[in-house]
């Protein structure tokens, strides 16, 4: 996990499943190019759904959470390979899924500049972590130039990602 260049954010996202409670846990990280917290969101959500799915709704939470906060240049990195990958890919299936992939391109041209890019889960730890807190405490938080405590340790690791 590269800093950024100067200016630019970076968005790192996951999503969790808590099948015995039926419940997804979705995490996102802001960060500047220094690594330096900006604001963070998890949300819980109540549905079944396959990991694919789970990934595709909080990569679109995490564009959402982006777009609100006013971030104008951003990098969206997830440790789901086969999601970002379709997310790269412009066209898409007619199918609920590939609804949601057009969503999360028509979102995107509200910023500047927007990519997502492919991280091993290793550099993708606070926002697994939040994504878990969430599914298993079912609670949505927002934080917003702060950084959650259950994560601090971990943000400060994940800045030596390669």
């Amino acid at each position: 996990m590269e800093s950024p260049p100067a200016g630019v954010i970076k968005i790192n996202w996951d999503a969790s499943l808590n099948v015995s409670k039926g419940w997804i846990g979705l995490g996102i990280i802001a960060r500047d190019s220094s690594g330096f917290c900006l604001g963070a969101r998890s949300v819980a959500k109540q549905v079944q759904v396959l990991p694919k799915r789970a990934e595709i709704l909080v990569a679109l939470q995490a564009v959402q959470f982006s777009k609100d906060a006013g971030f104008m240049e951003v990098i969206f990195e997830g440790d789901a390979a086969q999601v970002v990958k379709e997310i790269q890919t412009e066209h898409h299936f007619f199918s609920w899924i590939g609804h949601l992939l057009e969503f999360i391109h028509s979102e995107m041209r509200s910023f500047r500049t927007a990519s997502f890019s492919f991280v091993p889960r290793a550099c993708n730890q606070a926002a697994d972590t939040l994504a878990k807190e969430a599914s298993h405490f079912s609670s949505d938080f927002c934080w917003l130039e702060e950084t959650p405590s259950c994560v601090s340790d971990i943000i400060f690791r994940e800045q030596c990602c390669p």
